[in-house]
């Protein structure tokens, strides 16, 4: 017996991945206030927590970026998922004082931010052009800001 495609559709639809933001994605305003950026600028959001090791890496390179580019090129925003938020400000304070974190963080110790994302894995990338996701990253990238900064030149 074969399984209709009508059948399956409900279940994708019941699928916690079918209204993760995509490609294409325009970014709901409500998320966009919360990161406190707008819907004109390009924004570059970065979902990280204090137990990924591959997080610890990539926030150097991210500051680098952030710092040679500037607010005038990018908008980058860290989004730091820990629930124990204390946790997150030590998490936070040794970073910053490595020099690895130069860019804005919202805490979001209720994953609210991450629930309406639903990335695929850790750390997470999204890039935000005009309100629309163009481009999502997901886990260790060992050149992770060459790769934004590629994302970042394309043309929309």
């Amino acid at each position: 017996m074969s399984v209709s495609r009508w059948c399956v559709l409900p279940l994708l639809c019941l699928s916690p991945w079918a209204m993760a933001y995509q490609v294409g994605d325009t970014v709901d305003a409500r998320w966009l206030s919360r990161l406190q950026v707008s819907n004109q600028q390009t924004v570059v959001v970065d979902f990280f927590a204090a137990w990924c090791e591959s997080c610890r890496h990539e926030m150097p390179l991210l500051s680098r970026l952030y710092q040679r580019l500037g607010p005038q090129r990018m908008a980058l925003v860290g989004v730091d998922v820990d629930d124990d938020p204390q946790l997150a400000k030590r998490f936070q304070a040794d970073m910053k004082a490595k020099g690895a974190l130069s860019f804005p963080v919202v805490d979001d110790p209720q994953q609210d931010i991450i629930s309406a994302f639903k990335p695929i894995g850790m750390p997470a990338l999204y890039i935000i052009k005009a309100g629309k996701v163009v481009k999502v990253l997901t886990g260790a990238m060992p050149n992770v800001d060459k790769v934004v900064e590629q994302a970042l030149e394309a043309k929309p």
